[in-house]
């Protein structure tokens, strides 16, 4: 017991210096005269990521903490979950303000760019895909559903928005391909063996079942 709690330690240490960083990156970030957009959401996501790791870890360890460190537990805890907060907000807060004169549709304008004029968009909230094959499904499924099934954009269009919502890795994979409807399809196949792979996510699963259970 004491070992697998030692380990638990030492895992929760290697993930409160990380979400400390992301902080710390966040509150640079935010100090800029011109704030990047994309990199502040990137750092959300991957705050999102450590900060469900943490939970998972502060929830194992309360089991072998005694009474008599309790107290002190839930304070370190309490501490790190009120730095998360603290800095998701401001992060958001600053993004909303950077994006509320854009389009209400949440969705780029570069996205599409079509002859009729009364073509519409639906109303989205797709979150941007960096690369995280464990955050593919959860990305593709928003976006097929919206985007690639519309039958009143064009496959350049959609192929804009595509590029639109993805950032990091996801973004290099496929930023080269030039805009056409063959190329969409393409880009669409190639991020889908790259992220999709039934393999490749049967194995981050187990991966973060195994990070939770050791």
């Amino acid at each position: 017991m004491d070992d697998k709690s030692g380990r638990l330690k030492k895992k929760r240490g290697v993930t409160r210096t990380s979400v400390t960083k992301i902080c710390k990156a966040i509150e640079t970030e935010l100090t800029k005269t011109d704030v990047n957009v994309d990199a502040l959401e990137e750092m959300l996501e991957q705050l999102a990521v450590e900060s469900n790791e943490l939970k998972n870890l502060d929830s194992q360890i309360e089991e072998f903490v005694s009474d008599d460190k309790l107290e002190k537990e839930v304070k370190e805890v309490a501490e790190y979950t009120q730095k998360i907060i603290t800095w998701k907000f401001r992060a958001t807060k600053k993004i909303r303000e950077r994006t509320k004169n854009v389009d209400s549709l949440n969705v780029p304008s570069s996205c599409y760019k079509e002859s009729s004029s009364n073509i519409k968009l639906p109303k989205l909230s797709i979150s941007k895909f960096y690369g995280q094959s464990s955050l593919w499904l959860s990305f593709w499924n928003s976006f097929e559903s919206a985007i690639h099934e519309n039958d009143s954009l064009s496959e350049v269009s959609k192929f804009n928005c595509l590029k639109a919502h993805l950032g990091g890795s996801a973004l290099s994979t496929i930023e080269g391909f030039a805009l056409t409807p063959e190329n969409y399809e393409i880009a669409i196949k190639l991020l889908k063996e790259c992220f999709g792979r039934s393999d490749v996510l049967i194995n981050t699963h187990l991966n973060n079942l195994l990070r939770i259970c050791h």
